[in-house]
């Protein structure tokens, strides 16, 4: 069983404590974000880790477990909102003629296949038990898309062929 905290993190050997006792519980949620990607998710506890060590330093005082996993989801979604920048940065310098099709229709079997934002949307969904206003409003889309998202990735998880957006 998790020890939840909350910890004191109010200087090194108690930084070292609460990480102790709570890595293994933010690891295993954070590889739910990743699709279980071990390079992904080390970066993700890494970053969650380190900014525990700055609002330490800012004077936290305490922490728990819903504050780490509060911040492994913040920090996912904000690497995929500059991912999806990204994307639209090239797609603006990239020629239609050169894009990539090939991925048009996939057929994923399961959640670690799915992308970012699909895997996102149903882990806030049905593992964080987040409504579709919630999960909508955390991912910064409308109610719509969220809808569409999440049934786009259901229907993926099922094996049937979606077409990407």
């Amino acid at each position: 069983m998790v020890d939840i905290g909350p910890w004191s993190v109010t200087d090194e050997e108690s930084l070292v404590a609460c990480y102790d006792q709570s890595v293994q519980h933010v690891y295993r949620y954070a590889s739910r974000f990743t699709g279980n990607d071990r390079a992904r998710t080390d970066d993700l506890v890494q970053e969650v880790y380190l900014g525990l060590v700055k609002a330490a330093r800012g004077g936290l005082g305490e922490v728990g477990i819903g504050w780490l996993c509060t911040s492994v989801r913040h920090r996912f979604l904000d690497r995929v909102r500059g991912e999806q920048r990204e994307v639209r940065r090239l797609r603006l310098i990239v020629s239609p003629t050169e894009e990539h099709t090939s991925d048009e229709t996939v057929d994923v079997p399961g959640l670690a296949e799915l992308p970012d934002r699909e895997r996102a949307a149903l882990v806030l969904r049905y593992l964080d038990d987040l409504s579709v206003p919630e999960v909508a409003a955390t991912m910064d889309l409308t109610v719509h898309a969220t809808e569409s998202l999440l049934a786009r990735a259901r229907r993926r998880l099922r094996g049937q062929e979606v077409r990407d957006a």
